[in-house]
């Protein structure tokens, strides 16, 4: 085991050798840097000698070898190297005389004495001994003497000038050494030599197209980025002289430089990326590569605003209305508008485009004609826009998309008669379960309960068609309003009928069997008089399409004879192809029209309507002899027979016309008969309401001016004003001695309630001025009421109030006297006098008003086509009749005429909602029906059936028009003349007690 002299002695030698050796390595480290930073800037200053490659690589490797040796002789040398201890304790020697042999012998005697204890001349303790001497020696004295200087303390000036000199050397070096010496190559690169441009000026000069003005981009860095078909002008200075260059493209395109002695001058055009350089034409001298960015003209944006649903229905001949936008960075030079159907793809033109703008936005109209789809396709259409890009052609935008669905109005018809079809058949199935399955077996209640419940799902079923067709007739241009009507009062019946039918069956007994005989009964009448209105409705239908093909050969017949005249005039290939195609028209035609008439049978005159007769007149074979006479060049015998088949088509027209108004006029002679009365009726009501409206306006003028047989009411209305008037005065004295400082808004006790009894004062009289008595009467007793509290007050002589009090007793009186004069015009029971003429005359009119009402509710459930709305505006205008037989007995003058004057309103309305629908009636018996849809809106009534308004819209005249501006005028006037007589204290006074 070491003693604590020997570690001591072996720690001394490890840091004096430690340190000795970091700073070798230290002024190592200095040493390299001086040799690197003057190999560096040595050769820096003799590359400025001659410039070329082999030579800078000469340089380059000079630098390396120094660096190398100056690495393995400065660094590596002295890491590697390890020190002997008899070295240092020759260092030691030099510290103090003995003390390195002294040291040595230290180490030898423990290295003795560690590996043969026994042989050691001397003793162990003596050993000790001198090893302790020798540690107690290193541990008094320095060592520092022993380590080397640090050269950095001493060189770091030098070392600092050294690597500022070098550094500037490298700086001001030619660029081709500086390249060379930090690139990863040794020897000389097989590329010219860098040709450095200064001052690069770049002009881009924009194709035609985009209507830029050139632009000069000085001080670039060469690099260009430009819209495709730019045509570049590369402008710099060389450092050194270019003789004779050229301007090189990636794809190895070259183009001359010229140069007027200090500036070169290169021309090329973008077409796509890449890059460019300029070199010498002997390869010599090259610049630096520079990029070349290629923009493409962006394609427009366009969008179609409107229209914007999912799939948009067109009706036949009808234009869709398409708002859109587009724009271009440079220019729009066309737009297109493109359709896809089954038949293939197809464009319109939205119009070329002149001045080629940016930004346009408009409204193109869509005709359809010529749009060659399935019935019911969707068709998805877009627009695109084109640009005006010469360079690498027009781009194209393109626009959302929109659906279109062209609908053919007959066929969207023909899919209706087939579920009008299948609703008779539906309502002869119920009727037949319905005759065969009556209730006869009073016992057997749980079959008999099966069975209706069977019979209620048909009916169910029977509604959900009947909700189905109503809700398709809504769009239907085919089906005539008169349709929509029946089939909607058919809906409601049969609806009444299966509810009743629900209520019965829920908890049907023994006992209820009766009943359910005789609901069923009351059904079977429903459901036959249904299916003779949609029997009747078919055939109607079925002669109305014969009578429409009829009309619309006659039509294309007489554009046939057209066409054959300008053949005639002037023979051409074209216009006899279009006469062919006529002709196969017609023949189409009159297949459809045969085969329609076919499924008819009705009496009506003239024959034609006979299938049999039909064909007689041979019309398919008169257009083959027209067709081959056509074809021979006889033009005028073709004309000649074509002009016989005229004849015999109008004659046909002619005789379907009168068949079916004869057939329509028939079915609906009972409802145009029933309307006549009604009319008449409502019209006879108007007049009578008229007359009592006169009555009343004259009474009222006479009880102004006139003495009655009760007295004279304006001198009662005069008197008691005067009384008001008094009653005013009183209170206006009652106040002055309440608060005569009441310029200061002072509160005291009963001012408040005085200013209320004045507000209700000024009503009190305004009701008396419109002789409305019960009013007054009311607003007398609040006067009375408030008077007397005001005297209640007085008598506790609470404040100020008892100086006032015989004003108070006074106008508590006064108020008691109005109030029982009032009260005794009432009792005396003159108003009733006066007015039972009137209102006998007034209920009269209400009572037949209420008979109407029955009648029509009565023709209703007799399943006649009558709108609701006529009962409705009877039953407002009874309402209003009513009001005013009240006003009449109560005196109300004025609210009498305001409800007459209602009531004479609703009258019209009503008379104008049955002629209306009289007129309707009249167009459908002579094949005129309006559409449903025209009627209805197809917008408004998707949602439902209720609510259908078919009411008469008058335009005023122009006197009418007059009349309204004259009151207007006079409106007018009014309001800038300020409020009436007596009521801007009313007024006043009421916007007071509001703030209060």
């Amino acid at each position: 085991m070491k003693t604590s002299s020997e570690e001591i002695l072996e720690k001394f030698l490890r840091y004096l050798e430690k340190e000795r050796k970091r700073v070798w390595i230290s002024n190592g480290i200095v040493e390299f840097a001086f040799v690197s930073f003057a190999s560096l800037g040595l050769a820096s200053l003799l590359a400025h000698i001659y410039s070329n490659n082999i030579y800078f690589s000469v340089l380059k490797v000079f630098i390396i070898l120094a660096l190398c040796y100056g690495f393995v002789k400065f660094i590596v040398s002295p890491i590697l190297k390890r020190e002997e201890k008899a070295k240092l304790a020759i260092e030691l020697e030099k510290i103090s005389p003995g003390l390195g042999e002294d040291t040595l012998n230290a180490l030898l005697l423990l290295s003795d004495l560690t590996t043969n204890d026994k042989e050691l001349g001397v003793s162990k303790f003596l050993t000790e001994a001198h090893v302790n001497e020798v540690t107690s020696k290193l541990e008094s004295i320095d060592l520092s003497p022993a380590i080397p200087s640090e050269k950095i303390k001493t060189y770091w000036r030098p070392l600092a000038a050294i690597l500022a000199l070098s550094t500037t050397m490298l700086i001001l070096a030619p660029k081709g050494f500086q390249s060379l010496l930090f690139s990863a190559n040794v020897l000389p690169p097989s590329e010219p030599n860098l040709l450095e441009l200064a001052d690069i000026e770049v002009e881009h000069t924009y194709p035609a197209y985009t209507k830029l003005s050139s632009q000069v981009v000085k001080g670039s860095t060469g690099d260009v980025k430009a819209i495709k078909g730019t045509h570049v002008t590369f402008k710099a200075i060389p450092i050194k002289k270019l003789v004779k260059g050229e301007l090189v493209i990636e794809n190895g395109l070259v183009t001359s430089v010229s140069s007027d002695g200090e500036r070169i001058n290169g021309e090329f055009t973008i077409l796509s990326n890449g890059s460019f350089f300029i070199q010498d034409k002997n390869g010599e001298q090259r610049s630096r590569i520079f990029k070349i960015t290629a923009e493409n003209d962006k394609n427009p944006k366009v969008s179609i605003d409107s229209p914007s649903d999912k799939v948009i229905e067109i009706e036949d001949e009808e234009n869709l209305d398409i708002l859109y936008k587009a724009d271009d960075d440079f220019g729009l030079k066309k737009l297109l508008l493109t359709f896809k159907t089954k038949r293939g793809e197809s464009s319109r033109s939205i119009g070329q485009i002149k001045e080629e703008p940016k930004s346009l936005e408009g409204k193109f109209t869509w005709d359809f004609s010529g749009v060659e789809s399935e019935p019911e396709e969707i068709i998805e259409a877009m627009i695109q826009a084109y640009d005006n890009d010469t360079v690498s052609g027009p781009k194209v935008g393109v626009s959302n998309v929109i659906k279109v669905k062209l609908n053919d109005p007959r066929k969207r018809h023909k899919n209706i008669l087939v579920s009008v079809e299948n609703l008779l058949d539906q309502f002869l199935d119920t009727l037949a379960d319905e005759i065969e399955n009556r209730p006869w077996d009073n016992k057997n209640i749980n079959r008999t309960k099966v069975i209706q419940d069977g019979i209620s799902s048909k009916i169910e079923k029977v509604i959900d068609t009947l909700n189905e067709i109503l809700e398709r007739i809504k769009d239907d241009d085919f089906s005539n309003y008169t349709y929509f009507l029946g089939l909607s009062n058919m809906k409601i019946g049969t609806e009444d009928l299966l509810n009743e039918r629900h209520d019965l069956l829920t908890s049907l007994s023994l006992s209820d069997i009766s009943r359910l005989t005789g609901l069923i009964t009351k059904e079977i009448n429903e459901f036959e008089d249904s299916i003779l209105f949609l029997d009747s409705l078919l055939k109607g239908d079925k002669l109305r399409d014969s009578l429409l093909y009829g009309r619309e050969t006659l039509s294309k017949y007489k554009e046939l004879s057209e066409l054959l005249k300008n053949l005639k005039q002037n023979e051409n290939e074209e216009t006899r192809k279009e006469v062919e195609k006529k002709i196969e028209e017609i023949r189409g035609l009159i297949s459809q029209l045969t085969k329609t008439l076919g499924s008819i049978n009705l009496d009506i005159p003239d024959g034609y309507l006979n299938p049999d007769a039909f064909n007689s007149l041979d019309l398919e074979g008169k257009l083959d002899e027209i067709m081959n006479l056509i074809k021979e060049g006889q033009i005028d015998k073709a004309l000649e027979m074509l002009a016989s088949l005229g004849e015999n088509l109008q004659e046909m027209v002619a005789s379907l016309e009168s068949g079916f108004q004869s057939y329509s006029s028939a079915s609906l002679s009972k409802e145009m008969t029933e309307l006549n009365n009604i009319i008449s009726n409502i019209e006879g009501l108007e007049e009578g309401e008229k007359s009592l409206k006169e009555k009343t306006e004259k009474l009222k003028s006479s009880l102004l001016k006139d003495p009655s047989s009760k007295g004279n009411l304006n001198k009662f209305v005069e008197r008691e004003k005067k009384k008001i008037e008094m009653l005013k005065n009183l209170l206006m004295e009652t106040r002055s001695k309440l608060f005569p400082n009441f310029e200061k808004n002072e509160l005291v006790e009963g001012s408040i309630l005085v200013d209320r009894i004045l507000y209700e004062i000024d009503e009190l009289k305004h009701w008396l001025e419109s002789f409305e008595f019960n009013e007054a009467l009311l607003q007398a007793k609040d006067v009375e009421e408030q008077t007397i509290g005001l005297r209640n007050l007085s008598d506790l002589r609470l404040g100020k109030i008892a100086s006032a009090s015989l004003e108070v007793e006074n106008s508590a009186e006064l108020a008691r006297e109005i109030r029982e004069d009032l009260e005794e015009l009432s009792r005396q029971g003159g108003k009733k006098e006066i007015m039972r003429d009137l209102v006998q005359k007034q209920d009269s009119i209400k009572k037949d008003t209420s008979k109407l009402i029955g009648k029509i509710s009565g023709l209703s459930e007799e399943k006649l086509i009558l709108p609701p709305k006529i009962g409705e505006k009877l039953l407002e205008s009874k309402g209003f009749m009513q009001g005013a037989s009240n006003n009449l007995k109560d005196i109300e003058i004025s609210k009498a005429l305001s409800n007459q004057d209602e009531a004479i309103k609703a009258l019209k309305q009503a008379r104008e909602e049955a002629k209306g629908l009289l007129e309707k009636y009249q167009l459908s018996a002579k094949g005129m029906g309006i559409p449903a849809p025209f009627l209805m809106g197809r917008e408004e009534f998707k949602e439902g059936i209720h609510g259908v308004d078919t009411s008469y819209v008058e335009i005023p005249s122009a006197e009418e028009f007059k009349e309204g501006r004259e009151f207007k005028e006079s409106l007018l006037k009014s309001l800038k003349e300020g409020s009436p007589e007596g009521f801007s204290e009313l007024n006043k006074n009421y916007y007071e007690r509001i703030i209060k």
